[in-house]
């Protein structure tokens, strides 16, 4: 199980609903189109435009709805064959022409709502049936493998052969854990497919729900008004994606590792992460780095191989960490980083400008 493709360990997990029409989508998220929209499409033509999933811009299809508030995904859009892309009015003009841009004020929101149409979770970890069994009658388990008499196993997860689970470790439904892994006391796995020879440590919780909310006034507010008279809404973003950890990775103790919105977290092989970080939601972090204790990786930021960050670093989101990167305790990266770069401070500079600033701070006082 191994060998399993980033879409079939998604559809492992998630449930994709019946396609939904592009003209309800506007109208159950509150969106619009262009008037120039308005002239050459018709409402017949907009429901006959079926959507069966919703992608972020790097893998949406011609079947895709997708979604833009950031400018660094514009050169990604235009290559895209995506029919429709849920965008703010003032981003709006960048959208390219073949592209149907979806308006909205918040397109985040939007796109979160839309998500809540397409896609239903497969499993829920406090919505299982032991049948008064720690270990599932669906789930799989290899040869020699030796797992504690008060972890539970849940319906449908794999377990390969040569496995240790430990006391009170849950494994949720669907997991897959490959062979020779060590699964400590504590743990919590869901929505998650471990590689061959990985230890998790004790306390850590991997594949939960991220850290994604949107925040609005009411869509449906006629006027300004209206709107600043309304109750702000808090709407929390179904994560339907996974967590795929590499093999003979090692996750420390108390780690937290969030489960993608619509695609995977993804930590590489030989990769070692210290106890008490967080990743967050779709986060790539490469092969054969090294992450020191109270490491916070934010959404979506991707890291290189062979990076090397420091304890009590920060990592802003969205952002791209080059290979060979070294970036040193409590700096705080929140610009991309290239290829080689050694960085410290607050925002994160290069070492040498750094020292050279303190040193000037010394002399001045």
């Amino acid at each position: 199980m191994n060998n399993l493709s980033n879409e079939d360990i998604f559809n492992r997990f998630t449930i994709t609903n019946n396609p939904i029409s592009l003209k309800d989508i506007i109208l159950k998220t509150g969106s619009d189109i262009s008037i120039n929209c308005k002239n050459q499409l018709n409402e017949d033509l907009l429901d006959k435009i079926l959507i069966f999933n919703i992608r972020d811009i790097r893998n949406a299809t011609n079947t895709s709805i997708t979604f833009l508030y950031n400018l660094s995904y514009i050169e990604n859009l235009k290559q895209s064959n995506v029919p429709a892309c849920f965008v703010s009015y003032d981003l709006a003009e960048y959208i390219p022409e073949t592209i149907i841009p979806i308006l909205n004020i918040n397109p985040q929101l939007a796109y979160s709502l839309t998500i809540d149409l397409l896609y239903s979770n497969r499993y829920s970890l406090y919505n299982h049936n032991n049948n008064n069994s720690n270990i599932n009658i669906t789930s799989q388990i290899g040869k020699n493998s030796s797992i504690d008499n008060t972890a539970i196993i849940c319906e449908n997860s794999i377990i390969g052969n040569n496995v240790t689970i430990g006391r009170y470790s849950i494994v949720g439904p669907g997991v897959i854990i490959n062979d020779d892994v060590v699964i400590e006391d504590y743990v919590i796995l869901q929505s998650t497919v471990v590689g061959n020879g990985s230890i998790i440590r004790s306390g850590a919780k991997i594949g939960q729900s991220g850290f994604g909310y949107t925040i609005d006034v009411d869509f449906n507010a006629k006027n300004q008004l209206e709107k600043n008279n309304s109750k702000i809404i808090i709407n929390k973003i179904l994560h339907v994606g996974f967590v795929k950890i590499g093999n003979n990775t090692e996750i420390g103790c108390n780690t937290c590792i969030d489960r993608g919105v619509l695609s995977g977290t993804i930590i590489g092989d030989e990769t070692k992460i210290d106890n008490l970080c967080q990743i967050g939601h779709n986060v790539i972090v490469g092969n054969s780095c090294f992450i020191c204790g109270q490491v916070g990786i934010a959404g979506s930021a991707n890291i290189g191989n062979n990076v090397k960050i420091g304890g009590q670093a920060g990592i802003a989101g969205h952002i791209s960490i080059g290979n060979n990167v070294s970036i040193g305790a409590k700096s705080g990266v929140i610009n991309s980083l290239e290829e080689g770069e050694s960085v410290v401070g607050f925002p994160a500079v290069s070492r040498i400008k750094f020292w050279r600033g303190i040193n000037k701070m010394f002399k001045f006082k």
